[in-house]
C-alpha cells in the first residue's frame, strides 16, 4: 500500500498591519458661565460702579465707555435680533470659546472678538479695544444688510471700490483688509471692507472731500433708517 502523504496546507499570508489612526484633535474644555459677564446689547454700564469696571477680569472705563455709546446707538437693534454680549474674564477662557468654532492655528491669539450667529452673541476678550468692540458690533447689527445673501452688500462694496480710486484712506482699508484676509471668501472680504470704511470714516481715519461725505452720508442715514424702524431720531445731518 502506498503510504498517504498527507500534504501541509498553505501558509496564510500575515494580514497587513492596520494603520494606526491619528488621534484625534482634543476638544477644547467647555467655558463655564462663570467665566465671562453677560449683557444685555443695550445695557448701559455704570462706569461709576466698581464690581461692573475695574479690575481683576472687569470691564475697563474705556470698554464701559464704548459699549454705552454702542448701546445707545445699535442695541435696540440688537436685542430685537436676540443678541446678547459675553465679555470673557479671562484670554484663555476666550480663546477656548473661539476654539470650541474654528481651529487655532499655532500663532493665533483669537483676535479682537467674534460674533456667533447661532447663539446670537458677541464675545469679547477681556482686553479688547474700543475699535474691536466697534467692529464685532458693526458685524453682527449689518448682518442682514452685508452678510454672505445680503444683496445689497456688493453694491456698497461696488461704491466704495469707486471711491478708493481717488481716496487713499479708502485704498488702505481696501489694501489692509486684503492683506488679513488673504484667502477667505470674497462676500467676508466685502464684509470686512464696508465695515472697515465705515468704521474709518466715523472715527475720522478716512478724509472724504465734500461728495465723498454726501454720498457716505447718504449711505449711513440708508443703514440708519433700517436700523431705527420707522423712527426719525438717528440720521447724520452734518460733518459731525
Amino acid at each position: 500500500l502506498e503510504e498517504e502523504v498527507e500534504e501541509e496546507a498553505p501558509a496564510q499570508e500575515e494580514a497587513p498591519a492596520q494603520e494606526e489612526a491619528p488621534a484625534a484633535e482634543e476638544a477644547a474644555e467647555p467655558v463655564d458661565d462663570s467665566e465671562y459677564d453677560e449683557f444685555g446689547t443695550d445695557s448701559i454700564v455704570d462706569v461709576a460702579d466698581p464690581s461692573q469696571v475695574g479690575e481683576d477680569g472687569k470691564m475697563t472705563l474705556e470698554q464701559a465707555l464704548q459699549m454705552n455709546a454702542l448701546g445707545r446707538s445699535l442695541g435696540r437693534k440688537l436685542r430685537e435680533d436676540g443678541f446678547r454680549i459675553r465679555r470673557y474674564k479671562t484670554r484663555d477662557a476666550f480663546l477656548r470659546a473661539v476654539q470650541a468654532k474654528r481651529k487655532l492655528e499655532e500663532d493665533d491669539d483669537g483676535g479682537g472678538g467674534f460674533v456667533d450667529f447661532d447663539e446670537k452673541t458677541i464675545n469679547l476678550p477681556p482686553d479688547a479695544t474700543a475699535r474691536e468692540i466697534q467692529e464685532e458690533f458693526a458685524h453682527a447689527a449689518f448682518r442682514d444688510i452685508l452678510g454672505e445673501n445680503a444683496p445689497q452688500r456688493r453694491d456698497l462694496y461696488l461704491y466704495l471700490q469707486e471711491l478708493s480710486e481717488k481716496n487713499s484712506g479708502i485704498e488702505k482699508a481696501f489694501r489692509d483688509v486684503n492683506s488679513a484676509y488673504e484667502g477667505a471668501p470674497q462676500a467676508e472680504i466685502e464684509e470686512e471692507v464696508i465695515v472697515e470704511v465705515l468704521l474709518g470714516f466715523a472715527e475720522g481715519s478716512i478724509d472724504l472731500n465734500k461728495n465723498e461725505r454726501s454720498g457716505i452720508r447718504g449711505l449711513v442715514n440708508a443703514l440708519l433708517g433700517l436700523f431705527q424702524r420707522g423712527s426719525t431720531k438717528a440720521a447724520i445731518k452734518n460733518d459731525q
